[in-house]
């Protein structure tokens, strides 16, 4: 997986870098997972271009979302019956052999719920954190001055502004107490996770002392977590590195104040990212394959 996001990242970085302007939320956030997913999926990376496309139109009430949000459902039923004549080592082979998925539709629903879980998740915690780094003038000079690390910037957005704000509502099944406020038979609840990151009872008055701390419920908790928290930090990780390292003297092209939030009540994504950098010449690589 590491192996594939940093060419991931590195291709579109490449793409990006005789521009000098780039948008780094629609030109690389919301590419970099889910072209990552799709990939364990097996999934190439035109039909992942696709496939964003499609999982964007399928949250969308847009009055032209039905086509596009109905190309999901080709493009997983393409694969399905590839790995059904070919089975191999990627999550759709997996998924069609799970014991408790009995049909291709359980697969399918499976497969989309999984894939828009990640990349949703992932790309709020990319921008999030580009977004820091680059508008939080006091967390870049700490962090370029060799103060924190990469994954303390990681966590911090984890802290502040979690991929997940809120979770959507669950239902009491019967009546009951939490934390000794009664709850109701049919009640709606509603997990805020960002605001119990902000409890003050596990924060301390030194910036130093929460270095390192990852008490955040980011990643929830219980036998519900999230069961890829490795494999999103290595990804986010990436991503980010990879853009920091490779768009030179980066800067936001709009004051911080003015970037605006997707409109969601579950997630406090940036809308858009727009930075300038200075232009450059195609990689060795990248030069090689155009000779070629």
């Amino acid at each position: 997986m590491s192996r594939f996001v940093r060419a991931t990242c590195a291709n579109l970085i490449d793409e990006l870098s005789g521009r000098g302007e780039a948008d780094l939320m629609s030109d690389y956030a919301a590419v970099v997972p889910m072209l990552t997913v799709a990939g364990l999926f097996g999934i190439g990376v035109d039909e992942g271009h696709r496939l964003r496309a499609a999982v964007i139109a399928l949250v969308s009430s847009a009055a032209d979302s039905q086509e596009p949000a109905q190309d999901i459902e080709r493009i997983l039923t393409g694969t399905m019956d590839a790995r059904r004549a070919e089975p191999t080592s990627d999550l759709t082979t997996a998924f069609m052999r799970h014991a408790n998925l009995h049909t291709d539709y359980e697969v399918q629903q499976a497969m989309v719920m999984t894939i828009s879980a990640a990349y949703q998740a992932t790309m709020s915690w990319i921008a999030q954190t580009l977004r820091l780094m680059l508008a939080d003038r006091r967390f870049s000079g700490r962090l370029r001055g060799g103060r924190l690390g990469l994954d303390d910037a990681l966590d911090e957005v984890l802290w502040r502004d979690p991929p997940v704000t809120n979770m959507p509502a669950r239902y009491a099944l019967v009546d009951c107490e939490l934390a000794g406020m009664p709850i109701q038979r049919g009640d709606a609840l509603v997990l805020g996770l960002g605001a119990a990151n902000a409890d003050p009872r596990v924060h301390t008055d030194d910036p130093w002392l929460e270095v390192g701390n990852r008490s955040h419920l980011a990643w929830s908790a219980g036998p519900h977590a999230c069961p890829a928290q490795r494999a999103g930090r290595m990804i986010t990780h990436i991503a980010v590195d990879t853009a920091l390292h490779r768009l030179h003297g980066v800067t936001l092209a709009i004051p911080a104040a003015e970037i605006e939030l997707m409109p969601s009540p579950w997630t406090r994504c940036p809308a858009s990212l727009p930075v300038s950098f200075t232009p450059s010449g195609p990689t060795g690589e990248q030069a090689a394959r155009r000779w070629r």
